[in-house]
């Protein structure tokens, strides 16, 4: 899963960046362990892109999740045999850290993972 979103966030980054008429950015990696290694310089990147343009990142890994500037909370669910999808903002710090949280650790948050995800907030924001 980890190695898949962080791809699909290289490949996204590289539309956007050749639209924003940013720099080009690294051809795919083909070894997963150097990808993963160098995946941090991605980060930087969208923090910088992000700037000048509008960036909408969907992602399910905490450590991209936390570099964003507002956090939002998407729920699919069945109603009536059909598929509906909810939108709500996370409000304030300790909803944006409890939220990373679970992408952490899963559906039971621990009190290592909400230190953990408060850390990544505070990282992520200096």
């Amino acid at each position: 899963k980890g190695i898949a979103e962080i791809r699909r966030s290289q490949t996204a980054l590289q539309k956007i960046g050749s639209l924003a008429q940013s720099s080009p950015l690294e051809r795919p990696l083909n070894a997963n362990v150097e990808f993963i290694q160098r995946a941090g310089l991605h980060h930087v990147r969208l923090k910088r892109l992000a700037r000048d343009a509008q960036v909408l990142c969907v992602t399910h890994l905490a450590q991209i999740a936390s570099f964003a500037d507002h956090h939002f909370y998407v729920e699919k669910s069945a109603r009536g045999g059909r598929t509906v999808t909810t939108v709500r903002p996370l409000e304030g710090e300790k909803e944006r850290a409890e939220e990373l949280a679970r992408m952490l650790s899963g559906s039971q948050i621990t009190d290592a993972a909400l230190k953990h995800a408060a850390t990544m907030l505070r990282q992520a924001a200096g």
